[in-house]
């Protein structure tokens, strides 16, 4: 139900992880 959210969650995060790294 909530699958896209989480996914779009996700690649939000991973975006911010790469970019303080």
């Amino acid at each position: 139900m909530n699958l896209r959210k989480i996914y779009s969650n996700s690649m939000s995060y991973s975006f911010f992880i790469n970019f303080i790294f």
